[in-house]
């Protein structure tokens, strides 16, 4: 597998890590999801639905990232816009339909993406979140075998 690694992107302007929220519905998100992410540099919490974090403890996170079916997908994006959490949400799902996809933006998700997808793909969209909630520029991407 070949990951995209950000140039000076894996830290924000304070040179914190980026801390991401993964919340499963079950034990199916990929390892590679979070081996991806240690691998540019994310500290990434993986949990399941039950065991979801405390509502005080949601913005201690710049993005989460939501891997469900679409009904518990929608309640959670919900819940958590309801409860003021400003962090993007990504969220993946297991359908692809456009008017599922639909839902979760309507629902107050900032991008979606629909299982299988590559790795490359989840990686550059997180970048682009952390980058539009941080306010900067477009970082610069090179590959990690140098190509």
């Amino acid at each position: 597998m070949q990951v995209t690694r950000p140039t000076g992107e894996a830290h924000d302007r304070n040179h914190r890590t980026p801390r991401i929220l993964v919340v499963q519905d079950a034990n199916q998100t990929s390892e590679a999801w979070t081996r991806a992410f240690h691998e540019v540099g994310y500290d990434v919490v993986v949990q399941s639905i039950e065991r979801s974090p405390a509502r005080s403890d949601w913005p201690g996170y710049q993005l989460v990232l939501l891997d469900m079916g679409v009904p518990a997908l929608l309640s959670m994006i919900s819940t958590l816009r309801d409860s003021d959490v400003r962090a993007p949400i990504l969220a993946t799902m297991p359908s692809g339909s456009v008017c599922d996809r639909v839902k979760a933006l309507d629902h107050g998700a900032d991008d979606c993406l629909v299982r299988p997808f590559a790795v490359d793909e989840l990686l550059a969209r997180v970048r682009a979140l952390l980058r539009r909630e941080r306010g900067g520029p477009p970082a610069a991407v090179r590959a990690v075998d140098g190509r």
